[in-house]
């Protein structure tokens, strides 16, 4: 008796909730029902969470960006500040915490060998995938120079190749057009070039 009293009060309470949802939209009755497949505007097209990205426009963010992020040197005025403020305006506060976190571990060889990350270029087209959830994954093989602080000739320094691993998306997700950000970065060193 119990369960059958608390289904007609869930029922009851169902009804309460969504009101007659046959009933057409008028201005005497403010519950109106959504179809299936469509949004709070009314249309028929399906809504989502999410946007397209434009490919063009996140490759050449994730090339700016890792132009910027490769690139190193500890003879610069408040050089973790400096090298920060280089790409910070293209990157998520999450990528903006994590490099700020792992600072020296990623950038303590240039002290130990007094040497600076300069010149970072792209030695390969750029390969994406759609991460989902308006999010695009770009690797882009790249090189950049390493040369001794003290260094008298370009001569005397040597190409690194490294490869990148960037994740763009809207910086306010859900908003067509929105302006793109960088969400993840990664990196391996993989030899000389």
């Amino acid at each position: 008796m119990k369960r059958l009293f608390a289904a007609i009060t869930l029922c009851v309470a169902f009804l309460a909730l969504t009101g007659c949802a046959d009933d057409p939209p008028s201005p005497s009755n403010p519950h109106t029902s959504i179809g299936a497949g469509e949004g709070l505007t009314g249309s028929s097209e399906p809504s989502h969470s999410f946007t397209t990205v434009d490919e063009v426009a996140a490759v050449e963010l994730a090339t700016k960006f890792i132009k910027a992020y490769g690139t190193f040197t500890p003879a610069a005025p408040q050089p973790g500040q400096t090298w920060i403020n280089s790409w910070r305006k293209w990157a998520d506060k999450n990528v903006i915490e994590q490099a700020t976190d792992t600072f020296d571990a990623m950038w303590g060889w240039t002290w130990d060998q007094q040497v600076q990350a300069q010149d970072v270029t792209p030695t390969l087209p750029a390969s994406v995938t759609d991460q989902g959830f308006g999010t695009l994954k770009i690797q882009i093989p790249s090189k950049r120079y390493v040369l001794g602080l003290l260094a008298r000739r370009i001569e005397d320094g040597h190409w690194q190749n490294v490869d990148f691993e960037v994740v763009v998306g809207p910086k306010k997700p859900g908003i067509d057009g929105a302006e793109l950000t960088v969400y993840k970065i990664a990196f391996a060193v993989t030899g000389g070039a």
